[in-house]
């Protein structure tokens, strides 16, 4: 599978994540294959490390995954990620 070869690791931003994220689905694209939103959404809450399980939850519980915009996803992760790091939880320690 495609996303197998992109995990989020423990030190790295949520920014850097998706930037390799986006490398793979345009790389997909242009050869011709569209990934399904839903499927990239589910493949991103896979690929997060646990100081996101929490978040995760919460966006499940509250949201239709399959219905969820990318970029409502990635918003919502990204304050996520500030507000760990403002309250000194991101092992990344990035403001």
């Amino acid at each position: 599978m495609i996303f197998e070869e992109i995990k989020m690791k423990e030190d790295e931003s949520f920014d850097e994540f998706y930037v390799k994220l986006k490398d793979i689905v345009n790389s997909t694209f242009n050869l011709g294959e569209t990934i399904p939103k839903p499927k990239i959404v589910r493949n991103v809450f896979r690929s997060l490390p646990k100081r996101f399980h929490a978040k995760i939850i919460t966006i499940e519980e509250s949201k239709d995954i399959e219905k969820i915009l990318l970029t409502e996803l990635v918003g919502n992760l990204q304050t996520y990620e500030l507000g760990l790091t403002r309250i000194g939880k991101s092992s990344k320690g990035k403001s």
